[in-house]
């Protein structure tokens, strides 16, 4: 598991490209690999970051677990990995759910500022599901919120994602009742904006 980086724009796509799949609206992914590179790691103030997950494989050994040699009587052994899962996220602000924290040592931290990390999108490979991974990630992602003083960690699930819902509430999130997404697409945007101009 690892930061991604701007060489990792053509993993993150892929990524998404498979969870576009999964989630049955492939037709949904318009953004480009140029487009990841530009937002997430360009500049010093990047729209999104990325975790990585990776199957790392020794690829020098034989079938006998020794390694190869190259005739020489040299042994190596090298390793080749392949992005296998992602956790694309953001900090976004919160109006309402300010609260003082008292950590362990008995420190307390008035966390008015609202700051909250939003998880877009956790994906896995199927292959690899069910071993660890999405745990890992979600530890890793805990870890930046408690840095960075975050007030809490927010995402969403598909109503018909059993699975994930499953594992949501065994690491202990708690599923928002009562909340409805609403969304303006790229042509709504332009269509509603458009309306505004006419009526001036």
């Amino acid at each position: 598991m690892r930061r991604a980086t701007q060489s990792d724009s053509s993993h993150i796509f892929n990524l998404v490209k498979g969870l576009a799949i999964f989630e049955r609206d492939l037709e949904a992914v318009t953004v480009t690999e140029k487009d990841y590179e530009r937002d997430g790691f360009r500049g010093d103030r990047p729209l999104f970051h990325c975790i990585l997950l990776e199957e790392v494989k020794l690829t020098d050994y034989n079938y006998n677990g020794e390694l190869k040699n190259d005739g020489d009587n040299n042994f190596k052994d090298t390793e080749s990995s392949s992005a296998i899962g992602m956790a694309f996220w953001y900090l976004g602000y919160s109006l309402s759910n300010g609260h003082a924290e008292t950590r362990d040592n008995g420190d307390t931290i008035n966390d008015e500022t609202g700051r909250f990390l939003y998880l877009e999108d956790l994906f896995i490979e199927d292959a690899y599901r069910r071993r660890g991974g999405g745990r890992a990630m979600m530890y890793a992602l805990a870890d930046i919120c408690r840095k960075l003083n975050c007030i809490s960690m927010v995402w969403q699930a598909l109503d018909w994602n059993t699975p994930a819902l499953a594992f949501y509430e065994a690491i202990g999130a708690k599923i928002i009742k009562g909340c409805v997404t609403l969304r303006f697409d790229k042509i709504g945007m332009k269509q509603f904006s458009r309306q505004c101009h006419d009526q001036e």
